[in-house]
C-alpha cells in the first residue's frame, strides 16, 4: 500500500502542480499540492485538500484518505470480522473439548494396560 507521496508520485505523470490545481477545480493549490508530494510531514492534510487531489488525478477519495493515513503512520489495515472471530474462537474451543476428551481416553487405557 501507498503512502500520499507515492500516490502523487504515480499519478501526476509530466503535469506541472499548477495544471493539477486547475484540475482539481481549485480544491488544493498548486504549492499545497507540491508540499504534501515532496515534503512528508506525518500531518494529515485537510479534506478539502485531499478532495482535491481525488479530483486532479480522477481516483476515489477513499484511496487518497487511505493514502494520507499511511503517510500520516496510521494504520490503514482493515479490522478483523467479531462475528468471524467468535466462530473461530467457538470453532477452536469446541476441537478443543474434543482433543481433550480423546486424550483422556487414551491415557486411560494405557494406565489400564499397563501390567
Amino acid at each position: 500500500m501507498n503512502n500520499l507521496q507515492d500516490l502523487i508520485a504515480q499519478h501526476k505523470g509530466d503535469r506541472s502542480y499548477s495544471k493539477l490545481a486547475a484540475a482539481s477545480g481549485d480544491l488544493v493549490k498548486s504549492a499545497t499540492l507540491q508540499r504534501i508530494a515532496t515534503i512528508p510531514t506525518g500531518a494529515f492534510p485537510e479534506p478539502k485538500a485531499l478532495e482535491g487531489i481525488a479530483t486532479a488525478f480522477n481516483i476515489p477519495i477513499s484511496d487518497v484518505v487511505l493514502a494520507a493515513g499511511r503517510s500520516a503512520g496510521l494504520s490503514t489495515e482493515p479490522m478483523p470480522d467479531v462475528h468471524q472471530l467468535r466462530e473461530q474462537i467457538f470453532y477452536w474451543q469446541h476441537h478443543t473439548l474434543t482433543y481433550k476428551t480423546a486424550l483422556g481416553s487414551l491415557h486411560a487405557r494405557i494406565i489400564k494396560a499397563k501390567p
